[in-house]
């Protein structure tokens, strides 16, 4: 009877068993064939070195520090393939002493991603390039530092910055010239001009930090941008400066800059709960038409808590709070009149107001 039962349980369990091998080398007969047929992606193994160009197509990651590299051509270039720094670096240096540095990292063609390490010394740290409307190039927890020129430089359209820092470069921390690009949670510090400059229409910037930068720490020149949660501080010049219009600003903060929290110098931009508090001038300086401000807090600025200077017209400035602003300052000031209000002032909380159109603020 127990031999009867153990035969039993040999044969549940080899019934059991074959099904199971057979399946898994199933699976590994069908992975073989789809690795073979360039469905999926194999790490590339072989050492990187300066001036080499990875792609098209693949997967690559690094295994050890790359440079530092000279020019000519980038340290590493990146066609539609994935490149893993691995958590090493990629540095550039004028070794030839020609007074000429390479760009670092340069993705091309579309669908390049490089993530995963750092890149100093070079021209521009990172360079993303690629066809108008179909790059779709993507650069993740990345640190550019000490770069002649742009942390990243973003010539395209369609880009994802994600995680990464610009630190010390001789320029801009983050350049975006293209349309529709993203920037969520990217950090500059310390860059000799703004900290995020960025051209032509439909960026979007979420929950990035701009600090101690030598001019502006967001300088935005371009239609229906959406510039959401992000924080500028301790700039030399304005924390955000806008020009052209279209925009949507919500919840972004502005302080101890040296100039004003936010400069707008385009028409038809909605700001919503924004704060501005101890910048060097405004806290909100309102210098074109058609602009809407509603529940923003301006407090303890050097110039005027919200101030719409001469020209600005057409304005709605409603709900918001201002307060700590000093003689000859005004928490709320319009330097703009007429028979009838040019602007519409209405249920802000203030202390102080002034400027030729002070009858219409309320």
């Amino acid at each position: 009877m127990k031999r009867s039962k153990k035969r039993l349980a040999l044969a549940l369990l080899s019934v059991a068993i074959v099904p199971s091998v057979a399946l898994a080398t199933t699976v590994f007969f069908v992975l073989c064939l789809l690795l073979v047929a360039g469905l999926i992606r194999q790490a590339e193994a072989a050492h990187i070195v300066c001036g080499q160009t990875l792609g098209p197509g693949g997967l690559f990651v690094l295994d050890s520090n790359v440079g530092p590299c000279d020019d000519p051509g980038p340290a590493i270039e990146v066609e539609s393939a994935t490149l893993d720094l691995n958590g090493f670096t990629v540095s550039c240096a004028d070794t030839n002493a020609n007074n000429i540095l390479p760009d670092g990292i340069v993705l091309i063609d579309s669908k390049a991603v490089v993530l995963n390490g750092t890149v100093s010394g070079c021209n521009d740290g990172v360079l993303v390039e690629g066809f108008r409307d179909q790059s779709k190039h993507r650069v993740e927890n990345v640190t550019s530092d000490a770069n002649a020129n742009n942390g990243f430089f973003i010539d395209a359209d369609g880009v994802t910055l994600i995680g990464n820092t610009a630190t010390n470069n001789g320029n801009h921390g983050f350049k975006i010239h293209g349309d529709a690009n993203a920037s969520i949670s990217n950090r500059a510090t310390n860059n000799g001009s703004n900290g995020f400059f960025i051209l032509f229409r439909k960026n979007k910037l979420v929950s990035n930090t701009s600090t101690s930068n030598g001019d502006n720490g967001f300088f935005i020149d371009g239609d229906q941008t959406t510039v959401i949660n992000n924080t500028a501080n301790n700039n030399s010049n304005d924390g955000f400066a806008i020009f052209s219009g279209q925009r949507k600003f919500a919840g972004n903060r502005a302080s101890a800059n040296g100039n004003n929290g936010f400069a707008i110098f385009g028409g038809n931009n909605k700001l919503l709960r924004n704060m501005a508090t101890d910048n060097g001038n405004d806290g909100f300086q309102i210098g074109d038409d058609s602009n809407r401000l509603t529940k923003n807090v301006a407090e303890n600025n050097g110039g005027n808590g919200i101030y719409l200077i001469p020209g600005a017209f057409v304005n709605r400035i409603i709900k918001n709070v201002a307060s700590g602003h000093l003689d000859p300052n005004f928490d709320l000031r319009d330097d703009n009149s007429g028979v009838t209000c040019p602007n519409t002032w209405k249920n802000n909380t203030f202390v102080t107001k002034g400027g030729s159109g002070v009858g219409c603020i309320h």
